[in-house]
Formats: C-alpha cells, structure tokens, sequence
C-alpha cells in the first residue's frame, strides 16, 4: 500500500538518483495557477491514487486556462502537477524480481497518445508501435534499487526519454499490467520469468 503512493514514489525515486519532473501537490487555486505560469502554459495533471471507480482510469490531461480558473475542482481534491515534459518516445520497464524487461512505446506517433498512451485499452491490441528495448545499466542499478527501498518483488515503471535522451521518472505501478506487452512485443520473457520467481 505505501509503494502505491505516488508522493512516496517521487521521494523514493529521488533518493536513488533518478531524474523526477518539478512537481506541485496541490488543492491551494493560487499555488497551482502560479505553477502553471512557472510551467509557460504547459503543465499536465495526475490524480494522487488510483480511481476509485471500478474499471475506470483517470488519464494524465494537459491542464488549460479553464481548468486554471475552475478554482471548485481544484478545491475539491489535492492532485498532482507537472510540466509537460517533451518526449521523444515512452519506457515501460516491468522487473520481475532481479530482471527487467524495457519496453519501448512509440506514444508521440499519435497526437491521441502524446499526453498519455493508455488512453488505448489495454485488454485489446494496441495501435501503440511497441518493442523490446535496452537502457543504460546504471538506469538499470536505479530501478533496482527503488525496487528494494519500496520492499517490492514486481512492478511496472514509466518513464520518459527526452528529445536530449534524458530518461525522466514518472511512476511506478506495483501491479501493473504485463500481458499487453507481451501481446504487443511477441515476447514471452516475462510470463517465464514470473513464473520461475513464483516456483
């Protein structure tokens, strides 16, 4: 339960040396309208936890000036702030106990998919251009070592590489879905590796 804290996920993150977005957590109008001029008009929005309604999912959205001056639903809940940060393509690195398996996701193809590429869903085939990928080892040290400060065996982490190849922390979902990555990518890697970790 506190690894599915996205606050205690940045802070967790940090501590390993790995790059996070400046970030606001926020339900103050005042503070999130001056982030959002610090941002140049370009800032997203996340939720702090997952949906708490049954099979829907709140995507990340890029924020607009009406959303600014809608001061009741800033009000109503403290939610997360970043800028948009420019990517040149997506990471999604599921680790199975000291195994990782790097995806990458061609989100910025489709301006649907340039803000937050789930918008697709995941139970069908994607549109989404998917393939195995490797990263640097010392990215790889990182993840690792998240791993073990959150006390997890198993977890899906999303990142973004930057124009600059910059690789940016976003989150990381201590159950997150697997299977669509191996639909996508033809790889069977993590299904055996579970499966081996669980035997």
């Amino acid at each position: 339960e506190m690894a599915e804290n996205k606050v205690f996920q940045l802070v967790a993150a940090q501590k390993v040396g790995l790059t996070i977005p400046a970030t606001l957590i926020s339900s103050s109008p005042s503070d999130v309208k001056n982030f959002y001029l610090k941002c140049g008009g370009l800032m997203i929005n996340k939720i702090l936890s997952t949906s708490p309604i049954l099979d829907k999912v709140t995507f990340t959205h890029l924020v607009d000036e009406c959303d600014i001056d809608d001061n009741l639903s800033i009000l109503i809940s403290p939610a997360i702030f970043q800028p948009l940060i420019k990517k040149e393509y997506e990471l999604r690195i599921t680790i199975v106990g000291n195994k990782l398996f790097s995806t990458k996701i061609n989100s910025q193809e489709n301006l649907a998919t340039s803000i937050d590429w789930r918008v697709h869903p995941v139970k069908k085939k994607s549109s989404i251009q998917m393939e195995p990928t490797l990263i640097p080892l010392e990215l790889e040290v990182k993840i690792l070592n998240l791993m073990r400060l959150l006390n997890l065996n198993y977890g899906a982490v999303d990142m973004i590489v930057t124009p600059q190849g910059d690789y940016v922390f976003l989150e990381i979902n201590p159950s997150g879905q697997w299977y669509f990555i191996q639909e996508n990518t033809r790889c069977n890697d993590i299904a055996s590796a579970i499966a081996d970790f669980l035997c």
